[in-house]
């Protein structure tokens, strides 16, 4: 069932949507498999469509009697019908709502499809850093997520941004208390606050 799940995300089928519970409870889904399964159903769940706010068949008795889905979140009803814990399916939702419909569709049963990291990653880069990733794959599918941000020249700045983290931190913890003291002063540091933060640092064993 979750191999249809690109069929919804342009068009809500209530009975496919209403089966989405059981097939998250019963199959391992792939990491872009289970966020878009989530980000189907809570739309689904938003717009009011019964089946969804009900959780699916086996919870619909119970709804039937009195609808109480107003009061109770789409999170707790859906961790009370697949199993997954509330936190686990926020995070779900919001890298499925981070992506966007297009890079899901580009994503799906590619080389991070069950890579949730990696995906994260995507959802993090703006419009220009995903076109450049999704064109270097376009271009050679067979690269590892690593060597497409490679390629797309994607990792350049996180890693120089790193590099100059790693120098700074380097010449802290190598320089002595008064030339920590000059670098606060340099940067603004409130007195009271670099006396404490210098004092801080020479119980760890610094200067």
């Amino acid at each position: 069932m979750l191999g249809d799940l690109l069929t919804l995300l342009d068009a809500a089928d209530s009975d496919a949507i209403a089966a989405i519970p059981q097939a998250l409870a019963v199959v391992p889904p792939k990491a872009l498999e289970r966020a878009t399964a989530l980000y189907v159903w809570k739309r689904a769940w938003e717009s009011g469509a019964t089946a969804s706010r009900h959780g699916g068949d086996r919870r619909s008795a119970r709804y039937r009697a009195e609808d109480q889905a107003e009061k109770i979140s789409f999170c707790s009803i859906a961790a009370e019908a697949t199993g997954l814990g509330e936190r686990s399916i926020q995070l779900d939702v919001a890298l499925a709502e981070g992506l966007g419909v297009d890079a899901i569709r580009t994503l799906w049963g590619g080389a991070i499809h069950d890579n949730a990291a990696a995906l994260k990653a995507v959802a993090a880069l703006d419009s220009d850093g995903r076109q450049a990733l999704f064109g270097v794959w376009r271009d050679k599918p067979e690269l590892s997520f690593k060597a497409a941000m490679a390629s797309a020249r994607l990792r350049a700045e996180q890693d120089a941004e790193e590099a100059a983290f790693a120098r700074l931190f380097d010449g802290w913890t190598r320089a002595g208390s008064k030339a920590r003291r000059r670098f606060l002063d340099e940067i603004g540091c409130d007195r009271d606050a670099a006396d404490q933060l210098i004092a801080a640092w020479r119980k760890r064993g610094g200067q």
